[in-house]
């Protein structure tokens, strides 16, 4: 299975938690492994910890994907500094089931964590991260947000 389709799977049902179908798939026994590295400390501690807490409460609610498959986060509380979230991504990569990783890291650790997932071979969506250098020439590491460089440019034109 495609890790960007699930990984595309989960954010979807984690954006759209009151869109869900009554008569979800019947599940299949078959479990989906996501990571979350959520900073949990300092000043970027209200992101993770909203971040991870939205995607747990849209999995309450919509905890399968369409094949029936359960989806089952692994969480990783780290400060929002390069080593920490390095040492997330290589501790995620460990677990054989893992399909893919939703980071709330800020754009400067995530400098050093974006070549880390592309030597691993780990899809990682970066929910927060803006820097465009961040997925530029990579094939593993996609941005959720618009990046800085088009958000600078609609300032330009409305401010």
């Amino acid at each position: 299975m495609n890790c960007k389709i699930v990984l595309s799977a989960l954010l979807i049902a984690a954006l759209l938690v009151g869109c869900g179908r009554e008569d979800g798939p019947a599940p299949s026994g078959r479990t989906v492994l996501v990571g979350v590295i959520a900073p949990d400390y300092g000043e970027a501690s209200f992101k993770g910890r909203r971040g991870a807490f939205g995607m747990k409460q849209a999995l309450r609610r919509q905890g399968l994907l369409d094949d029936g498959a359960r989806i089952v986060l692994r969480v990783q509380s780290v400060r929002d500094e390069a080593d920490a979230g390095v040492a997330a991504l290589e501790q995620l990569a460990q677990e054989p089931e893992l399909m893919a990783v939703v980071s709330f890291l800020n754009s400067d650790a995530m400098l050093a964590v974006a070549p880390v997932a592309e030597r691993l071979g780990v899809p990682v969506l970066l929910a927060s991260a803006t820097n465009h250098e961040l997925i530029q020439g990579r094939a593993y590491v996609s941005q959720l947000i618009f990046d800085d460089r088009l958000q600078a440019e609609v300032s330009a034109l409305y401010i």
